[in-house]
């Protein structure tokens, strides 16, 4: 108990050292008199009562033992408070002397800080010494702090180890995985009620030292988990089509297109190879053509219950934990490349289990300890320190469950194959199988030439047929059709089958188009002349979708807009978007107010209705379960409607028909976005994001407008002083320019008057927006301050 009031003491009186220093070294601006003297002396009393208390409760201790007994850390924290406390004893006894506040009609000046406050009663000598103890004082008690929590850490460290050894006996007893997360959740209680510290209130000054094992697994967990999570996450997930009905049947059924082929075979191995416990064989390929269906099946197999039944074969009475993650080049780069998907997969496996956080990261649970939350992840990850994680995973989950990876899309891993190659390779393992899906390559086909695969344009047939005929049955027009002629309509739909070449994609954009003439009362001829007529290949379906868009240039240009912004995000807000496609007049000219409760969901909808009717389905809104259609995400339909668009040529013509006036720039139209955003008051995190988006665009479509000739500095000036002249209206100057990362440029002052004038200079110079910057100088170049 001593060590633990020791470290409470020493945790309070770093407290106090920084809060004194920062009395000492920051400026206090005082514009009312001197009543913020009487706030600051009420702080540094709030500071030393807490002292006070941590104090009392050494003393109870202290007494009882030999000073000599005690360890050499708790002696030296001991030393350190008790001079800390003499410091804030004559802190407190000085700030009372100081006025409150200026006699009526006087023309005292008021005071630029607390330190100057203090050189009214002290000599300057004394305020530098007192300076220079404090930051003493601030490295011995982090020092002496390290040594004193470090046992204890040991010791709780120690304390999860022989929980995890007690888990693993009795889950060889438990059957059910409900029971052993019960018996779990029953170790970790018992172990916190023994150490004495679980049932107490701990305040937030001992929140560090106190770390219980209860808080090990539910707010470091929590944590954790929020740390790893990405915004993107799941966007890929939710993009995938669901399955048709009674499609992928053939996958855990008996059904195949034909008998005794090879298909079949096929079709028993992917079976067989989630049944089966050969470690030879614990990698299962999925290849195909692009658009065949490879994501569609993978989203299949990781949420049918069939897997888990099909897999519990091999794993027998053990846990089986399921991990995804899906590549997508046509996103942002952490979906793209091996951080996004460590992040992913410890993700996944951290939500199913918990109480792993405190022995996959056991560092960041010492941060944690000490130093609180935010320390805990003020490091950024690294690609190896998540790696060892996940190996950690593998190994620690060896003795009491079976871990199984689909990881989809391995041809849109951003680097080089070998990679990602190396890193599955790493994952293998007598309790693990891994499911990957990729298209053709001859890297992966010799690597795994050995292991089971199938191949979709083959098996996918029956999917494609029972898909064509539910659609077009489903339509009112193809069943009077069908009535007045079964062989030409059933030979309609065998002509897709034929044509599509097991291209999923093609059936289904080649089935819009159809359905779309038997809504405007086409005839069965027209329908096969259709057919007939198509091409092939998605790239000139694609050709052809757009052919009758580009007939009109002001309808291309539209449909122009929307890809050209959705290629340079990977995938935009659906209401982002509908901003981003506004003049920026309007934006410049709408006042700030807030949108209503019913004005976001009516924005959404109506811009979902102009993405689908400007790209015919070539681009598509998505979304995860249970969220709104105002945070749906638009992006491409399929990766390949992104590589046709980086097709140079095609690029060029989707460009050029934004090239007349007013010509047409990704980022300009992106910072008009976050205007109207701004202009819509929010809560401070995104008013602060929005700003610093706003002013970086800004700064970037200048540069691009500067290169092409057409800069316009007086436009560009006008978006980020109304930017910012929202965003101050609701949080503080300093909070917007408090980014670590940015320019260290600091303003004159910090007066709201001052802000509206010239605040934007200084963020248009952290963001290195020179132009701007010099162009605003030379209208405004004498600085008057406004307080107000």
């Amino acid at each position: 108990m001593e060590a633990w009031a020791a470290v409470q003491c020493g945790s309070a009186a770093l407290s106090f050292v920084q809060f004194a220093d920062s009395l000492l070294a920051r400026t206090y601006k005082i514009h009312n008199g001197f009543s913020d003297a009487a706030t600051i002396a009420q702080d540094l009393k709030v500071t030393v009562d807490s002292l006070k208390t941590h104090k009392a409760e050494l003393e109870k201790v202290a007494p009882r033992q030999d000073a000599s007994g005690l360890p050499t850390t708790t002696l030296d924290i001991m030393k350190l408070f008790s001079s800390c406390l003499k410091i804030a004893d004559s802190l407190v006894s000085v700030t009372e002397k100081l006025p409150r506040r200026v006699a009526k009609g006087s023309k005292a000046s008021p005071w630029s800080s607390f330190k100057e406050a203090l050189g009214t009663q002290w000599k300057k000598k004394e305020i530098d010494d007192l300076q220079e103890r404090l930051a003493g004082y601030q490295q011995q008690l982090q020092i002496a702090l390290i040594a004193a929590t470090n046992s204890d850490v040991q010791t709780a460290d120690r304390k999860v180890s022989e929980t995890h050894a007690i888990v693993e006996k009795l889950a060889l007893k438990i059957e059910r995985t409900d029971s052993f997360q019960a018996s779990v959740s029953q170790i970790l209680q018992t172990l916190t009620n023994s150490d004495g510290r679980a049932t107490s209130k701990l305040s937030p000054a001992t929140d560090a030292p106190g770390f219980t094992a209860t808080l090990l697994v539910d707010s470091f967990a929590s944590e954790l988990l929020a740390a790893l999570r990405y915004k993107e996450m799941d966007y890929r997930h939710y993009a995938i089509h669901d399955a048709h009905t009674e499609t992928f049947e053939w996958v855990f059924g008996t059904r195949s297109p034909h008998e005794d082929s090879a298909d079949n075979k096929a079709i028993s191995s992917l079976a067989q190879w989630m049944k089966s416990d050969d470690p030879a064989l614990d990698i299962f390929g999925v290849t195909g053509k692009p658009g065949s269906g490879k994501s569609t099946l993978m989203k299949y197999l990781i949420r049918s219950p069939e897997t888990t039944l099909a897999l519990q074969k091999w794993a027998d009475d053990r846990e089986i934990m399921v991990l995804s993650s899906y590549f997508w080049n046509s996103g942002i780069v952490m979906q793209m490349n091996l951080m996004g998907l460590l992040r992913t997969l410890l993700h996944g496996a951290l939500s199913q289990h918990r109480s792993f956080a405190a022995v996959l990261f056991p560092d960041r649970l010492r941060t944690h300890r000490f130093l609180g939350s935010p320390a805990a992840w003020q490091d950024p990850w690294t690609q190896d320190e998540l790696q060892h994680c996940l190996r950690n995973l593998v190994e620690m989950a060896r003795k009491t469950m079976n871990v199984v990876f689909f990881v989809d899309g391995l041809d849109e891993f951003k680097g080089h194959p070998r990679e990602i190659l190396d890193f599955l390779e790493s994952l293998r393992g007598s309790n693990t199988k891994i499911c990957i899906s990729s298209r053709p390559w001859p890297i992966f086909g010799d690597t795994f030439h050995r292991q089971p695969n199938l191949k979709m344009e083959v098996l996918n047939k029956p999917d494609i047929d029972n898909y064509v005929t539910s659609k077009l049955r489903d339509h009112p027009g193809f069943d009077a059709f069908a009535t007045v002629d079964k062989s030409l309509a059933g030979n309609l739909i065998l002509d897709i089958i034929a044509k599509a070449e097991g291209v999923f994609l093609w059936v289904y954009l080649v089935t819009e188009m159809l359905t779309d003439a038997l809504t405007d009362g086409e005839p069965p001829s027209e329908l096969h002349r259709i057919i007939d007529s198509l091409p092939p290949d998605l790239k000139g379906l694609f050709e052809r979708i757009l052919a009758p868009l580009q007939k009109s240039p002001a309808k291309f240009r539209k449909t122009s807009e929307m890809i050209q912004i959705v290629h340079a995000t990977g995938g935009i807000n659906l209401v982002e978007l509908h901003f981003a496609l506004k003049d920026s007049e309007e934006a410049l000219a709408l006042p700030v107010t807030t949108m209503s409760i019913d004005m976001l969901p009516a924005t959404a909808d109506i811009a979902r209705r102009y993405v689908l009717s400007k790209t015919k389905g070539l681009l598509q809104v998505t979304m995860s379960e249970n969220e709104a259609l105002s945070v749906a995400n638009v992006g491409y339909i399929h990766r390949t409607m992104g590589d046709y668009i980086s097709d140079p040529e095609i690029w060029a013509r989707f460009t050029q028909a934004t090239d007349s006036k007013p010509a047409f720039n990704v980022s300009q139209q992106l910072a008009v976005a976050r205007l109207f955003r701004l202009k819509n008051p929010q809560s401070q995190p995104f008013i602060s994001a929005y700003i610093k988006d706003l002013v970086r665009y800004m700064s970037l479509a200048h540069l691009q407008q500067r290169r092409a000739g057409v800069a316009d500095i007086q436009t560009s000036g006008r978006i980020v002083k109304e930017g910012f002249k929202a965003a101050i209206e609701q949080m503080a100057f300093q909070e917007l320019l408090n980014d670590p990362d940015l320019v260290p440029i600091d303003p004159p002052c910090t007066h709201r008057g001052c802000h509206q004038g010239i605040g934007h200079i200084f963020m248009a110079a952290r963001y290195h927006f020179l132009d701007l910057v010099e162009t605003e100088l030379d209208q405004q170049p004498t600085f008057d301050c406004k307080p107000i």
